[in-house]
């Protein structure tokens, strides 16, 4: 028995797919077909446990002008050519008498595959709440009812994505928590974190961390803003790669300590050094996807006991907040940030133990050997 998993997505930016891949490759043989090399880091990340096969490069041609367009129009047609007969064949090696598994990661994968991809039984795991899933005849609704079996990460999403795509059952939920890596993978020797926040311990502040990308949507000012009004209490770290946005914050406020990017999951080692963590997903007119978001960050920061201040939306308010572990607060209100942050710090202790026993309540291990173990 074999699974074959495919995802044209890097997996450095999908920290779930790691423990998913993590997990599958400590019982199964498992090859994976995406868009990174193999390479000595996932050799040790998986115990070599994983056959990584490079399928094709995610760079796409960069320049401007009419000849520029033409080429990237050439270029992703030749990729997309390309990834339909690799599929084709990918596809064909699914063994359904010796037992294999055959599993897509992410909607965006879904829609890349040769439509062979309906022939055989599948495993899907969803990390979006695609806007297509809301139209009527689309492509992607069409491909999800292909799937055997969906996956999740949040119980809204499941029932969400079980209505609009007329799915006879609930999608299965495995929840975006990170695998128990060793110490040797998230280990980090020159670990900026740890000397700033050593040095606003020693004079009595807290270090309030985002950690992630940085898009105008997630409305970093107004917490840089309330951090700044409150100096003598706090200092805030951003970590993540760099973008027009970040660039912009950097400028505008000289408080905020960049303190660059770093693989997952070696960024642990930065996130467990936090007092604070900051979450916030702010929703724009056509996507519901932030409104029921299910991020990573809260397990990363849950498994080092980290409060979190969030902004107020429900997949923060009836997962943060409504277990006791930080707080919503009304993302464009400075006062009301700045509140939440001081209340935080009354309540520290409290809010810490209880990030914790969010964390350790979730066993995602059970969850995933569930789905494969489980009988059609």
């Amino acid at each position: 028995m074999k699974i074959i998993i495919v995802g044209l997505l890097k997996l450095g930016e999908l920290p779930p797919a790691v423990t998913l891949l993590k997990e599958l490759s400590n019982h199964y043989d498992v090859i994976y077909y995406g868009i990174d090399d193999p390479s000595e880091h996932y050799d040790r990340l998986f115990n070599h446990r994983v056959d990584i096969r490079k399928i094709i490069d995610k760079n796409t041609y960069q320049g401007k002008g009419f000849f520029a367009k033409v080429r990237r129009f050439l270029t992703w047609r030749l990729k997309k050519i390309t990834i339909l007969n690799a599929t084709k064949n990918i596809i064909r090696q699914y063994d359904a008498s010796a037992g294999d598994i055959f599993w897509v990661l992410h909607e965006f994968t879904l829609l890349q595959l040769s439509e062979e991809i309906k022939k055989i039984p599948f495993n899907l795991t969803m990390y979006e709440l695609h806007k297509d899933i809301f139209k009527d005849h689309t492509e992607l609704k069409k491909r999800i009812q292909w799937a055997d079996k969906v996956i999740v990460p949040e119980y809204a999403r499941a029932a969400i994505v079980q209505a609009c795509c007329s799915l006879k059952r609930m999608p299965y939920i495995i929840p975006n928590k990170p695998y128990e890596f060793d110490e040797s993978d998230t280990y980090l020797e020159d670990n900026p974190m740890k000397e700033l926040v050593d040095k606003a311990h020693k004079e009595g502040k807290k270090v309030i961390l985002y950690s992630g990308i940085f898009l105008r949507e997630r409305k970093i000012d107004t917490i840089i803003q309330a951090v700044e009004r409150n100096a003598e209490k706090y200092v805030i770290a951003l970590i993540g790669k760099s973008s027009e946005y970040l660039e912009e914050l950097l400028e505008k406020y000289s408080s905020a300590r960049y303190l660059g990017f770093v693989t997952p999951p070696k960024h642990l080692s930065m996130v467990e050094c936090a007092d604070i963590g900051i979450l916030t997903y702010v929703s724009d007119s056509e996507s519901i996807n932030p409104v029921f978001c299910a991020p990573n960050k809260i397990w990363e920061y849950a498994k080092y006991g980290i409060p979190m201040i969030c902004n107020d939306i429900p997949g923060l308010k009836y997962s943060v907040e409504y277990n006791g572990f930080g707080y919503c607060c009304d993302i464009d209100d400075v006062n009301d940030i700045s509140e939440k942050l001081n209340k935080i710090c009354e309540n520290y202790g409290e809010l810490s133990e209880k990030a914790t026993e969010y964390y350790h309540g979730t066993d995602v291990v059970q969850l995933i050997r569930g789905i494969v173990n489980e009988a059609d």
